[in-house]
């Protein structure tokens, strides 16, 4: 059974159109890529994804062990469709942070250590 963890907040996310522009389809190449939003802004999450770090891979390839992913490759990275055919739509999507903060690139761009937590959100957007 896949550990989703349900979490209601109030509010709507400042953040979430640049959070999708650059945290899921990803802007940058680097490959050890900064992050420097806080994950803790106004959201509204309906699931939320707890993972750990991995030296040397990337939030997409750890996400991909356990989960079934779809996703389209685009010029800055892959952009997460579904996990576990949970699906983007109109009002939510996926996003990523690590260790509270939230992402500036694309899953793929971004290379964990052992130390680092990783959430997924589906975020109404």
């Amino acid at each position: 059974m896949k550990n989703y963890t349900l979490k209601f907040i109030m509010g709507y996310s400042v953040i979430a159109f640049s959070a999708i522009a650059f945290g899921i389809s990803g802007c940058s190449d680097s490959k050890d890529a900064k992050m420097n939003h806080p994950a803790s802004a106004q959201t509204q999450d309906s699931l939320i994804i707890e993972l750990r770090g991995q030296t040397g891979k990337t939030v997409f390839e750890i996400i991909q062990e356990k989960y079934k992913i779809e996703y389209r490759k685009m010029p800055g990275g892959v952009f997460i469709k579904a996990i576990d055919s949970i699906e983007s739509g109109d009002q939510f999507g996926w996003i990523y942070s690590v260790n509270g903060k939230m992402a500036q690139v694309a899953s793929d761009k971004y290379v964990t250590s052992d130390s680092d937590k990783i959430l997924w959100y589906f975020r109404k957007m």
